[in-house]
């Protein structure tokens, strides 16, 4: 059956089929006792066959070291900058803190509040509301 005529296909000496291009209408030249239906069958498979293979990617080991060490490459390079970005914002943060900080102890943020508070009765005086 498909067994043989693989066999007959493949034989180097004495091919069931020597022409590189195979139609359904060679098939049945090359194999008398085959059907319209059974070469319709093997073409149709066969071209299931190169569409499935032409999509799949073969890989061999040299291409899929490569292809991890340029991943490797990628992580490390984009760690690096998470962490000089993670270290910024640390750094802004703690900075703003610490000028939060030394002015609430030097008392510069009362005199601020102060002022803030006096801007705002000075607008209500001039606009005639109640203070």
């Amino acid at each position: 059956a498909l067994y043989d005529v693989l066999i007959e296909l493949q034989d180097e000496d004495y091919p069931a089929h020597p022409n590189p291009t195979v139609t359904s209408k060679s098939l049945r030249r090359a194999f008398a006792k085959m059907t319209k239906h059974q070469a319709d069958y093997i073409m149709r498979k066969t071209v299931d066959y190169i569409k499935r293979k032409s999509t799949s990617v073969d890989l061999g080991l040299s291409d899929t070291v490569r292809v991890l060490s340029l991943l490797k490459v990628n992580v490390l390079r984009t760690t690096l900058v998470a962490q000089e970005i993670w270290d910024f914002l640390k750094a802004s943060s703690n900075s703003e803190q610490s000028t939060t900080f030394a002015s609430i102890m030097s008392g510069e943020e009362e005199e601020k509040d102060k002022a803030k508070h006096q801007l705002a009765l000075l607008g209500r005086v001039a606009v005639g509301m109640p203070t």
